[in-house]
């Protein structure tokens, strides 16, 4: 036996589409297989994710194919929640004409004020019929690339134990103040060969230390719990990514 993916895009509404997949065979013969399918209006809004850093603008696009076999003249229009000139579209054209079966590219401009979270919601509606799809932007905020290395040594088959303050640009609640607000930590091992190696033996969590005298002393540092156990040399290069509940990646 085996497994055909059928893909059905319907090019009308509430009509049934019928087509015939047919299987041959030179000894055996023909397997003939009717597929039938009816088209339903939009349901549920497409998530789209954009990223940039804070104060610099980025562009993306949303790419709106026309699933139908006649013209349509569609108004794009576009919300943004909280604060004004965070998303704006950059084709000034609110009506679009778009031809049967053809696709139509919508570029839209990200540029985040602060380090929260930041959302809108794009929608693109035709009159006949009446029909209007969803998209729904997610804006994270993102701080710079921090271009310094942060090194963790130990010699093969001991262990490394330690609490580490790292600084977070643009945070801006202590860590008394963050209950609600969760920050987690992700580490991203470059290279996908060393991925197992370094799961099995490095360990980092967002934790504050026992200590008083190695806690932060700042609303812009976190504290890290650091266990690194190697059973044989290597050196491995990671991305330690930070993200906030409310918005916000470092």
């Amino acid at each position: 036996s085996t497994a055909v993916i059928i893909e059905y895009s319907p090019s009308s509404l509430g009509v049934q589409e019928e087509a015939q997949i047919i299987f041959e065979h030179p000894v055996v013969g023909q397997w003939i297989y009717k597929a039938k399918g009816v088209g339903l209006p939009p349901m549920e809004a497409r998530k789209v994710t954009v990223v940039a850093q804070v104060n610099r603008p980025v562009s993306s696009t949303i790419t709106f194919k026309n699933p139908f076999l006649e013209t349509i003249h569609a108004i794009i229009v576009l919300e943004a929640r909280g604060e004004k000139g965070v998303f704006s579209l950059l084709n000034k054209k609110a009506k679009v004409q778009i031809g049967p079966l053809a696709t139509t590219q919508i570029p839209f401009s990200f540029c985040p004020p602060s380090m929260t979270q930041h959302s809108a919601e794009l929608s693109v509606s035709v009159v006949k019929p009446s029909l209007s799809w969803v998209y729904q932007i997610q804006g994270v905020a993102e701080a710079p690339a921090d271009s310094t290395l942060h090194t963790f040594t130990v010699q093969a088959r001991e262990s490394l134990d330690t609490y580490y303050l790292l600084n977070l640009v643009g945070l801006d609640t202590s860590p008394s103040d963050r209950h609600g607000d969760q920050l987690s930590c992700q580490l991203e091992v470059q290279q996908e060969a060393q991925r197992t190696l370094v799961n099995k033996c490095f360990d980092i969590s967002l934790e504050t230390s026992p200590n008083p005298d190695e806690r932060p002393t700042s609303q812009s540092q976190v504290s890290l719990k650091v266990r690194f156990a190697p059973l044989r040399p290597f050196v491995a290069l990671c991305n330690l990514v930070i993200t906030r509940a409310s918005g916000g990646r470092w």
